[in-house]
């Protein structure tokens, strides 16, 4: 079986680095679901602030305790729980985003597609971590503002990717197959129509009308497949 054909599980389980990878981040991601009930105490809990202030390492208390108490190991939990979150939702946005914009791109090309990379290069002209420091020194964010403002500065890499991979497909066989069959499809429906307009009708010529496409493929003047839909429609109408 070829690299090509494998899943990309199959692909990914295949290295010994992307397991060891993915093992340590599911300990790190059970440690911040779990850790913290299993231990038993709260994020913010303050369990003695005479006897247990600023506790050393201890079998009960692994990384200590802080000034007021608490318990830094579960403290530390609590915050893999948000960095995570912070991380998971950004880059769900950012990818979002940077798929819809290479999409676009891709899919439009010509003119658009220039103005819209040109554009996308002067976002990346711009150092993202000047950026982020910018926009959190105007005002005071929550963290879903945080999130929102790293996944929106986050997708420009992403865009490229997508925007490259749509120019790719768009010159395969298959795209190239699809266009030549619908062309002649529309062009066997209009010479039929023309066929039962009769005689006394402006007659369909396949020669005259037909504008060949650079790349291979034939382009059907979309006003007149739209005519021939209608007068076939009226055709089938009357029981012809």
């Amino acid at each position: 079986m070829s690299s090509e054909s494998r899943s990309i599980p199959a692909r990914l389980f295949a290295h010994r680095s992307a397991r060891w990878s993915l093992a340590v981040i599911g300990l790190l991601v059970i440690a911040a679901v779990v850790g913290p009930a299993v231990r038993g105490i709260g994020c913010n809990e303050q369990l003695d602030i005479e006897l247990l202030k600023n506790a050393p390492p201890s079998w009960r208390f692994p990384l200590g305790t802080d000034a007021f108490s608490r318990d830094l190991l579960v403290r530390v939990l609590c915050g893999a729980r948000i960095s995570l979150s912070v991380g998971a939702l950004a880059a769900l946005l950012a990818t979002t985003l940077g798929a819809v914009y290479g999409l676009t791109a891709g899919y439009l090309g010509g003119r658009a597609d220039a103005v819209m990379m040109r554009l996308l290069d002067a976002f990346m002209s711009i150092p993202r971590v000047l950026l982020l420091i910018a926009l959190l020194t105007i005002r005071h964010h929550t963290l879903i503002g945080v999130i929102v403002l790293i996944g929106i500065t986050g997708w420009f890499a992403v865009s490229r990717l997508v925007r490259a991979e749509v120019m790719v497909l768009r010159e395969s066989d298959f795209i190239t197959a699809a266009r030549a069959g619908r062309a002649d499809a529309e062009d066997s429906l209009a010479a039929l129509a023309a066929e039962r307009r009769g005689p006394g009708h402006r007659q369909y010529h396949p020669g005259r009308r037909k504008r060949h496409r650079p790349g291979g493929g034939i382009v059907v003047p979309r006003h007149r497949c739209a005519a021939a839909h209608r007068e076939l429609g009226r055709d089938l109408h009357r029981g012809l």
